[in-house]
């Protein structure tokens, strides 16, 4: 069986896309692997979306990661020229986040919220499409990565996609009555 990729594409988060991400981020399997530690409101989801488009240098630079879904529908685009009608769907998240434009770094953040797009090269792809956006849109230098203990899931996606881990601060967190150690990994953009 040939495993079909999913191509997705990144666009800056809209007021449109408030609902289904706080739908997400509520989840517990999502709440697990993230710093939030509070079921997240429509003021909290208001709030950090006006905080993304204050600034001309915004602390944070978030995408809403989607998928071009076929229809099932054609569309005739010239005389002897058809195309299948495909509609965007927002299947999860992603980001530059506390982002350091002096010294040219910031950290990852990313979930794949709709279950059906899991485990299908989703999160690889928008890892490469944010160090493109890192380091030749905008000359970073270096991304990195917290994960808490236990996500093997994350390890394997940052280790596949170049990550090294650089260290390891026990007890730092604590999620479901015990305390989680943060891993932090690495991607310099000397070593692409």
């Amino acid at each position: 069986m040939i495993k079909k990729e999913i191509k997705i594409r990144l666009r800056p988060v809209e007021e449109s896309d408030l609902y289904q991400l706080k739908e997400w981020r509520n989840d517990p399997e999502v709440m697990y692997r993230v710093r939030e530690f509070k079921m997240l409101s429509n003021v909290n989801q208001r709030n950090w979306f006006e905080s993304l488009y204050k600034d001309r240098f915004p602390q944070n630079l978030m995408f809403s990661i989607e998928h071009l879904k076929d229809t099932g529908c054609v569309s005739k685009v010239c005389d002897d020229e058809w195309e299948v009608v495909r509609v965007p769907v927002i299947i999860g998240c992603c980001g530059l986040c506390n982002i350091d434009y002096i010294n040219r770094s910031a950290e990852i953040s990313l979930y794949v919220g709709d279950k059906r797009y899991q485990h299908k090269g989703v999160g690889t792809n928008a890892l490469f499409e944010l160090k493109k956006k890192a380091f030749i849109h905008m000359n970073f230098i270096r991304l990195w990565a917290e994960v808490y203990s236990g996500n093997e899931i994350i390890y394997s996606l940052l280790k596949k996609s170049g990550y090294k881990k650089e260290a390891t601060l026990k007890n730092t967190t604590y999620k479901v009555g015990c305390w989680e150690d943060s891993h932090f990994f690495t991607l310099f953009k000397e070593d692409q």
